[in-house]
C-alpha cells in the first residue's frame, strides 16, 4: 500500500490556500465586470493567481482589528467592495484627473470614442449606402471595438439636403442603433 501523505495535507490546507486566494480573485472578477475588461484586452490575465493572493494578504493586514470568528465574512465583504468601488472608480472624472495631475496622458478607456464623445454628445452620422443622415444625441457606445455599435436617441433622419425625413427629437425613449463600420462620416454637431 502506497501512503500518500502529502494529498492529506493539501487537503487540510484547503481552506488556508482559499481564504489567500479567493477573496482576492473575487475582487478582481467583479473590477473586471464593473469595469468591462475582457481577458483579451488585459495582457496581464496570466497574474489572476498572484493578484489574487496579494490582493487577498492586503485584505486580511486591513482587517487586522477584526478578531478571528469574523475575519473570513470580513475579508470576503471588504473585497467585494473593494472590486466594486475600483471598477466604478477607474472610468470616472475623479481618475482622470489624478492622472493628469500625476502627469500620466493616458485615458482609462480602451477605445477613444469615449473620450472624444462623452455621452450627450450631438452626432451626424452618414451612411455609405444612402444619402440619408443621422442626427441625434449618443446615449451608449461600445467601449472595446475600433468600430463601435452607437446608440442615439433624440434622433432625426435626414434626407441628403438636410430636410427632416423623420424626426423622433421629442421622444427620448425612441432609439436607434448604428454600427459606425458602414458610415463615411461622423461629425459632432454643437448646439
Amino acid at each position: 500500500m502506497i501512503v500518500i501523505t502529502w494529498v492529506y495535507e493539501l487537503i487540510e490546507h484547503i481552506p488556508d490556500i482559499l481564504q489567500y486566494i479567493a477573496p482576492g480573485f473575487i475582487t478582481i472578477c467583479l473590477y473586471r465586470f464593473i469595469s468591462c475588461t475582457d481577458r483579451e484586452f488585459d495582457a496581464a490575465y496570466h497574474w489572476t493567481l498572484l493578484e489574487s493572493v496579494v490582493i487577498s494578504y492586503c485584505c486580511h493586514v486591513a482587517l487586522f482589528w477584526v478578531p478571528a470568528r469574523y475575519m473570513v465574512p470580513s475579508v470576503f465583504l471588504l473585497s467585494i467592495l473593494a472590486g466594486f468601488a475600483a471598477g466604478k472608480w477607474v472610468h470616472s472624472k475623479s481618475c482622470d484627473r489624478l492622472l493628469k495631475a500625476l502627469g500620466i496622458h493616458r485615458t482609462t478607456h480602451a477605445n477613444i470614442w469615449l473620450d472624444a464623445l462623452p455621452s450627450g454628445t450631438f452626432l451626424r452620422i452618414w451612411p455609405d449606402d444612402s444619402g440619408m443622415s443621422y442626427l441625434g444625441q449618443m446615449k451608449y457606445m461600445e467601449e472595446h471595438e475600433r468600430e463601435p455599435l452607437i446608440v442615439l436617441q433624440k434622433y432625426q433622419i435626414l434626407d441628403e439636403h438636410s430636410k427632416v425625413v423623420l424626426d423622433y427629437t421629442e421622444d427620448p425613449r425612441r432609439m436607434v442603433m448604428l454600427n459606425l463600420k458602414g458610415f463615411r462620416q461622423v461629425r459632432l454637431e454643437h448646439y
